[in-house]
C-alpha cells in the first residue's frame, strides 16, 4: 500500500511539468521542485515498501499442477456453487494456522495430556506449541503449528517439524460442538492403551490424500516435500482437472450451448455419471480402501492415481468380506495386524465414520 500511495504522489507531482512552457521562471522553479519531491516520494516508497513474506521450506506448499487450476477460476462462470461450496466443511477442511481459522479463542493455553503439559500458545501472529512426545520419535517439541485439519466435528493441529515440509499432530484436539479439548487418539478407533497421536508424516503419507485436493506427498527416504494443488476440498476434487473445461469455455457461444444442452464433455459432472461411477467419486475418500499394489511407486511423487469419473476399483481395493487374498490387503495386516478390528465390525459392516460409500457395498 506504501508504495500505490507514493506512485500517486509522484504522478501529481509530475503534472506541474505539462504547464513549464508557460509559466514565469519562479513558477518553474516551484515546478520543478515538486516534481523532485514526487519522484522522491517514489523512490523512497519503493526502497522501504513491506517485502512479501518469504514462501515457507518446512510446511506443505500449494501448488496448481497436472491441469489443475484451482477453484478461484471456477468462480466467475459459476458464482452460485461457489458460493455453495465456499460456504461448506469441505473448503475448510484443511486451513493455514492462522488466529481467523482457529475456532478456539485463546492466547495462551496449558492443557492436560494423561499427566503430561501441551502448550499452545500466540506469539505474534504465529501459533506454536510445546510438549514432550513419545512414540517412535520420542523428545521435546517446541515448534510452530503450520496447519488445521478439520471445521466440523474437531480441529487437529499439526505443527512443522522442521523436517523439509513433514507436519505432525498435537496431542491434543478441539471438539468443536462439545467445546472440549481431548486427547487426539480418544476420537479414532484405537486400543485404550494407546496414547501417542500418529507418528510425523502422518498427514503428508495419508491424511492429505483426502483433505486437499491433488494431494501429490513427494516423500521418500530423506526427503518430504508435499505439494498439493489446494488446502481443502475444493472443486476439482469431485470434477476432475479443470484446465481443459476452463480453456474450452472461454467462449461465451460455447458456454450458452454446452449450458442449453446439459452437458459438457470437457468436465466430469458426477451428476450425470452413472449411479455407481457417481457414488465412487466419493467413496475415493469415504471408503475403507488400500492403494493397488501397482500404484504404490508412481504414488510417492504423484499421489492418488484417481480421477472422478474413472472405475475406483481398479486403482483402489476397496475392501469387501471376500478380498481376504487381495495382495495390498495382505502387506496392510503385515504392517498394521488390528486393521480389520478398527475398520470392520465383526459381521463385516464398517466401523469407521465417514466411510458411507464402504456401507454401501456391504
Amino acid at each position: 500500500m506504501l508504495w500505490f500511495v507514493g506512485v500517486l504522489a509522484g504522478l501529481a507531482a509530475l503534472a506541474p511539468l505539462l504547464r513549464l512552457s508557460v509559466q514565469s521562471g519562479r513558477a518553474r522553479l516551484a515546478a520543478a521542485a515538486a516534481v523532485a519531491v514526487g519522484v522522491g516520494s517514489v523512490a523512497l516508497c519503493t526502497i522501504y515498501a513491506p517485502a512479501r513474506a518469504p514462501r515457507r521450506d518446512d510446511r506443505p506448499l500449494e501448488v496448481l499442477a497436472d491441469g489443475h487450476v484451482g477453484s478461484a477460476a471456477c468462480r466467475s462462470c459459476h458464482p452460485g456453487e461457489h458460493a455453495s461450496w465456499h460456504g461448506s466443511f469441505h473448503r475448510t477442511m484443511t486451513q493455514a494456522a492462522r488466529r481467523e481459522n482457529v475456532v478456539p479463542d485463546f492466547d495462551r493455553l496449558e492443557l492436560d495430556w494423561f499427566g503430561e503439559s501441551v502448550l499452545l500458545e500466540w506469539r505474534g501472529d504465529e501459533l506454536w506449541t510445546k510438549f514432550v512426545r513419545g512414540g517412535a520419535r520420542p523428545g521435546p517439541v517446541e515448534r510452530p503449528i503450520a496447519q488445521l485439519t478439520g471445521s466440523h466435528h474437531m480441529q487437529v493441529f499439526w505443527y512443522s517439524t522442521g523436517v523439509g515440509r513433514e507436519l505432525a499432530p498435537v496431542p491434543v484436539c478441539f471438539k468443536l460442538e462439545e467445546e472440549l479439548w481431548i486427547p487426539l487418539t480418544s476420537v479414532f478407533v484405537v486400543p485404550p492403551e494407546l496414547r501417542d497421536p500418529p507418528e510425523p508424516g502422518k498427514w503428508n503419507q495419508s491424511c492429505a490424500m483426502c483433505h486437499t485436493t491433488d494431494a501429490r506427498p513427494r516423500v521418500d527416504i530423506g526427503r518430504t516435500d508435499t505439494h498439493v494443488g489446494e488446502f481443502g476440498i475444493s472443486c476439482e476434487a469431485c470434477h476432475g482437472p479443470g484446465a481443459d473445461h476452463a480453456a474450452a469455455n472461454r467462449n461465451p457461444l460455447r458456454r450458452l450451448a454446452q449450458r442449453a444442452a446439459g452437458e459438457d464433455d470437457t468436465i466430469v459432472n458426477p451428476a450425470t455419471l452413472r449411479p455407481a461411477r457417481s457414488a465412487e467419486v466419493c467413496g475415493h475418500c469415504h471408503s475403507v480402501r488400500i492403494l493397488r499394489e501397482r500404484h504404490f511407486d508412481s504414488w510417492r511423487d504423484h499421489g492418488s492415481p484417481f480421477l472422478p469419473g474413472a472405475d475406483l476399483q481398479s486403482s483402489h481395493l476397496v475392501i469387501d468380506t471376500d478380498d481376504g487374498d487381495a495382495p495390498e490387503l495382505r502387506q496392510q495386516l503385515r504392517q498394521s495386524p488390528e486393521f480389520f478390528a478398527s475398520s470392520f465390525w465383526p459381521d463385516g459392516q464398517v466401523r469407521l465414520s465417514g466411510r458411507e460409500n464402504s456401507g454401501l457395498r456391504s
